[in-house]
């Protein structure tokens, strides 16, 4: 029996609402996975899509575009900065480059180990 898992775009959603719950700007659109979008609020959100980024408008009419995530609700409350807000970004962009190789290589190492103590 196979199960459907949409665990990826659940999270985004609930991160959307949240942003749409606490934001202090306009939400504008939404962008989901292909270069899909729909503006806000006279589209229907699709719950099975992975939103990739939403756009809010602050009252000057500037446009910003974040990522569903903390750091881009931190941003919407107007906790931190834009400039705040991509400096999270690129440092959880790095840890992530950083972690994956350590990861990977501690595995390898592992079964290797595991494969000279059977041998």
């Amino acid at each position: 029996m196979c199960v459907s898992n949409h665990a990826f775009e659940l999270q985004t959603h609930r991160m959307y609402e949240r942003i749409h719950k606490e934001s202090i700007y306009r939400l504008v659109r939404i962008v989901y996975t292909e270069g899909k979008s729909i503006d806000l609020p006279n589209e229907h959100i699709n719950l099975l899509e992975l939103i990739t980024k939403i756009t809010i408008k602050d009252n000057e009419g500037n446009i910003y575009e974040i990522e569903p995530s903390e750091a881009g609700l931190r941003f919407a409350r107007g906790d931190i900065s834009y400039k705040e807000y991509l400096r999270l970004q690129k440092k959880e962009t790095r840890q992530m480059i950083t972690i994956f190789p350590v990861l990977t290589s501690s595995l390898f190492i592992t079964g290797w180990a595991f494969i000279k103590y059977l041998i």
